[in-house]
């Protein structure tokens, strides 16, 4: 998280993603903003995890998935599986298809570990942690 990796970082998925060069700033200070998130620290941290993986790719039902973020949390004797999706909007969890996407993450990574709990939520561009309660998810 040093400031000139994330620049580093910050400026090659710019280069990669043929972004003009005046939105290279906008993106810098998005990610700036996430990364020092109080809210999103616990979950972009590698502390308290059981395992956790960035831009996880998912097969489920004919289509190929990408989670943002997929993080396995020890609680009590139990597992549970966070799907974290990025998402610029401040209200994403207002808005439909981003619920709809969501359910279909949830019910890709329950296919795959029918034994464990999984939950959702997203993580914004100013930096707030929104999870999803389990009665959205349910389809």
């Amino acid at each position: 998280r040093h400031p000139q990796v994330v620049h580093r970082a910050v400026k090659q998925a710019a280069l990669q993603l043929a972004l003009p060069p005046e939105s290279l700033e906008a993106a810098l200070t998005l990610v700036q903003t996430v990364l020092s998130s109080q809210e999103a620290a616990p979950w972009l941290s590698p502390e308290g995890h059981a395992w956790a993986g960035n831009e996880v790719t998912l097969y489920h039902e004919g289509q190929t998935l990408r989670l943002d973020r997929l993080v396995v949390r020890q609680v009590g004797n139990q597992q549970e599986w966070w799907v974290l999706d990025y998402k610029l909007n401040h209200q994403p969890q207002e808005l439909a298809q981003y619920i709809s996407q969501m359910q279909t993450y949830v019910q890709a990574v329950q296919a795959k570990q029918p034994t464990v709990i999984v939950k959702a939520a997203f993580i914004t561009g100013s930096g707030q942690w929104v999870p999803l309660e389990d009665s959205l998810l349910v389809t």
